[in-house]
């Protein structure tokens, strides 16, 4: 049985998100163990927060949360289960 481990910072990105899910989908139906590896927000610096990198603007302090609380249910709509990256 193969093992398919998908990483995936920009999960609340529907465009991204779907296009990963429905590889890891076709793979999960074929018989792979497929799981999600999202962002624990432990890096300095976010894509899902652009200012905090071109116009020195911290994140807001419920980024986080608000981004993975999407991240969780929009993998949970595939029905592809996800692990936060300081799980491993």
């Amino acid at each position: 049985m193969s093992h398919l481990l998908v990483f995936s910072p920009y999960a609340m990105r529907p465009h991204l998100t779907f296009y990963e899910g429905t590889i890891a989908k076709a793979c999960q139906v074929r018989g792979a163990t497929v799981e999600y590896v999202l962002c624990d927000g432990l890096l300095p610096e976010c894509d899902m927060h652009w200012d905090s990198m071109t116009k020195n603007i911290s994140r807001p302090l419920d980024i986080c949360e608000w981004c993975q609380a999407g991240s969780r249910a929009r993998n949970a709509e595939m029905g592809l289960p996800t692990v936060g990256w300081a799980s491993l």
